[in-house]
């Protein structure tokens, strides 16, 4: 039983109120939060799920935590294609941010110097407990990509920018099927 399910249940009991009327409650109380003040960037997220219904009607909440506050609301159920919406937003976001600064497809999005962007690595390396470097995810997500099925052209050009094909092939060659699947089963399991 999920935590935001145990509140709900609680607070029909205390102020003995329909669950309808609670998720109503709940749901415009969220909607009001994103309305009134503008996402800004959050510092740490969480993800969680509310019930809509009894049974299986969830919807995902994205919350700020930093700030205790919801930032997201949406999908039809705690689906992988629920949560690419939130992923999406995103993504539409960071494309409207770049065209409002105009930011060339040259330029860096988010200035940041190496040293700054090594520690904030090896800091969600040490969360998962793992030894992380910033070419280790380089790495891991040209080879995620390619075994999910992309086509090596794209990780190629696309998310590594190299120059030729044999690059890709001999840098996707140094890590085996066990070492991936490892990778991805800390970063993802």
């Amino acid at each position: 039983m999920s935590s935001s399910y145990q509140r709900g249940q609680d607070v029909t009991k205390e102020l003995k109120l329909d669950w309808h009327t609670v998720k109503a409650l709940d749901k415009g109380y969220m909607e009001e939060q994103l309305r009134r003040s503008p996402v800004a960037g959050p510092g740490v997220i969480g993800i969680d799920k509310i019930a809509l219904r009894k049974g299986h009607r969830d919807r995902i909440v994205v919350s700020d935590l930093g700030r205790g506050r919801p930032i997201w609301y949406g999908g039809e159920d705690w689906s992988e294609e629920s949560m690419d919406r939130f992923y999406r937003k995103i993504a539409d976001r960071l494309k409207e941010y770049i065209t409002r600064q105009g930011i060339g497809s040259d330029q860096r999005i988010f200035p940041i110097s190496y040293t700054a962007g090594r520690e904030v690595v090896n800091k969600a390396g040490k969360v998962v407990g793992i030894h992380l470097k910033p070419h280790d995810l380089r790495r891991h997500a040209a080879t995620y990509t390619s075994r999910s099925g992309v086509p090596i052209e794209i990780v190629s050009k696309v998310i590594l920018r190299h120059a030729n094909l044999s690059t890709t092939q001999r840098y996707l060659g140094t890590v085996s099927d066990v070492q991936a699947m490892r990778w991805i089963d800390n970063l993802y399991g």
